[in-house]
């Protein structure tokens, strides 16, 4: 996927795009990732990437808009009346921080998320069945 093989051996920790092999899907596919990853990090217009700015992973994903940490963030959801939803929950269910510390958000987990609001919003006790 690399235009020159040599690359891999000449010791550098930095890959000029440029030199990424975009002539096949998978090539396509890395220069897709490189370049995602550095718009997440605020370097758009780099014209190269580094191992340092693949070693802090968890940097990285904490700033995607779902970064897997099963926790929504009120703050990033666009949609006005489901955040305006999500900060009424948090309000009354309390929040948890997610992967970019960000306080005001909620879990998505079943086991967290789900019971705390239903519990509320229908005035069932906790663990009653809900219809």
């Amino acid at each position: 996927m690399l235009k020159k093989a040599d690359l891999l051996v000449d010791g550098s920790d930095s890959l000029f795009l440029a030199d990424i092999d975009d002539s096949s899907e998978e090539g396509k596919q890395v220069l897709a990732s490189a370049r995602h990853i550095l718009k997440n990090l605020g370097k758009t217009d780099a014209a190269t990437i580094s191992l340092a700015d693949m070693a802090d992973i968890e940097k990285f994903v904490a700033k995607l808009e779902f970064n897997g940490d099963g926790v929504i963030c009120a703050g990033k959801v666009r949609d006005t009346e489901l955040r305006t939803v999500i900060e009424d929950i948090i309000k009354c269910a309390g929040s948890v921080a997610d992967l970019s510390s960000e306080a005001a958000s909620i879990t998505a987990s079943p086991t967290v998320f789900l019971p705390k609001p239903l519990h509320i919003l229908t005035g069932k006790p906790r663990g009653s069945a809900i219809q």
